[in-house]
């Protein structure tokens, strides 16, 4: 169906050509001898013709359409939302659990690190839990012998000393076994590893590994970072001038500059109340919204803000009304038309703000409007009104 639609489309090109220019062989000869080639304004079409491409005709109507402010801007990240991953003890890379840009929960094992030194750890582990059970018999068995009135109080208080102190050491090696990816439970003397388990901080993207299987993991550097999609905002640079038109709580809209086609939606913050001195701009924050888990947002990258500036009343027509032409806009206007034919001429207009698939369109330098409401215009098929006029004009004497 696609390639008889294009077949289609051809060939009403072709009819509209051959109406549009109304060429002869000979006439196309002529063109060969050097004649002035200029543009035409004037489209002639039949009634036929507009069935066969599609054309279509409306007047403009008066909208009420919001304006924007359009602005340079970068992403950054909330510092809560941006983490290293380190692990507790230095060691040798065994395993990479996880790729970049894959997501990943709080928690989730992201790597295994191999240290001897994790066996000296659970060690000292299992004899701090050791003595403290001896303590806790000792403190148990003072308390019996006070109870019954043959024990000494000095005795009884250092068996209370000796139980706490125990009973703290063994909770810290427990927190550190804990942080170097190991259970405490699970540990006894048949069952020591040198293996620990490093886990993701955070709910977020694994943004960047920084080792590989095989290196040295020092303890002190990153073995990746994970980033929080939920947590990146946008910084957008607006000018002195523009400041009265911001306000806080209006939406706005960012793409990013590497790719135009993703649109985010957002929220107007806050505006930093200092001015920069050399480029008299200021920075606005901007919340972004529906943010998906995995989006690849990061900190730095170059994005265009449109903030929301309010609603105004605009005369406007639908976007596909119009074409560009030598970086001016222009729609074709019907100046008049019979049962037969209708005869367009190309207007140039001067264009506003865009939304929901309308565009304003604005007074001339002058102050004249070139369409007015009553105005009728084609609002489809302008391409190929477009592609006439610019071939009947090569050919016009």
């Amino acid at each position: 169906m696609s390639a008889l639609r294009a077949l289609s489309a051809v060939a009403a090109a072709a009819v509209l050509f051959t109406s549009c220019t109304g060429r002869s062989a000979s006439a196309e000869t002529d063109d060969e001898h050097g004649h002035n080639h200029e543009a035409t304004d004037e489209v002639h079409i039949t009634r036929a013709q507009t069935d066969i491409v599609g054309i279509k005709f409306d007047t403009p109507a008066y909208t009420e359409i919001a304006t924007t402010l359009k602005c340079s801007g970068r992403l950054a990240v909330n510092p809560a939302a941006d983490a290293a991953v380190t692990p507790l003890m230095p060691g040798v890379v065994k395993r990479i659990l996880v790729k970049a840009g894959q997501h990943v929960s709080a928690g989730q094992p992201v790597a295994e690190i191999e240290n001897t030194e994790a066996i000296t750890l659970q060690q000292q582990y299992l004899q701090a839990a050791e003595r403290l059970s001896l303590a806790q018999k000792e403190l148990a068995r003072q308390q019996a012998l006070a109870d019954q009135g043959a024990g000494i109080a000095k005795n009884l208080q250092a068996a209370s000393t000796e139980c706490s102190v125990a009973s703290t050491e063994v909770y810290g090696l427990g927190v550190r076994l804990r942080m170097a990816g190991i259970d405490p439970a699970s540990i006894s003397p048949a069952s020591l590893v040198k293996t620990m388990t490093v886990t993701s901080p955070i709910t977020g993207t694994v943004n960047d590994i920084a080792v590989t299987i095989g290196s040295y993991a020092d303890g002190t550097s990153p073995l990746m970072s994970i980033l929080d999609a939920s947590g990146v905002y946008c910084i957008a640079t607006v000018f002195e001038k523009d400041l009265p038109l911001i306000t806080t709580g209006e939406k706005a809209t960012v793409t990013l500059l590497n790719n135009p086609a993703v649109a985010i939606a957002g929220k107007v913050v806050s505006v930093n109340p200092a001015i920069d001195p050399a480029t008299k701009a200021v920075e606005v924050r901007i919340d972004l919204s529906d943010l998906a888990a995995d989006a690849r947002l990061l900190p730095g990258m170059g994005v265009t803000a449109r903030l929301n500036t309010g609603m105004h009343r605009e005369l406007t027509l639908p976007a596909d009304a119009f074409t560009t032409e030598g970086g001016k806009s222009y729609v074709f206007v019907v100046e008049h038309e019979d049962d037969d034919e209708i005869h367009l001429v190309k207007t140039a207009v001067t264009t506003g703000v865009s939304a929901e698939g309308l565009t304003a369109i604005l007074p001339s330098a002058d102050g004249s409007m070139p369409v007015t409401p009553d105005t009728r215009v084609a609002v489809e098929g302008t391409f190929y009104i477009s592609s006439m006029a610019s071939d009947h004009g090569e050919h016009n004497h």
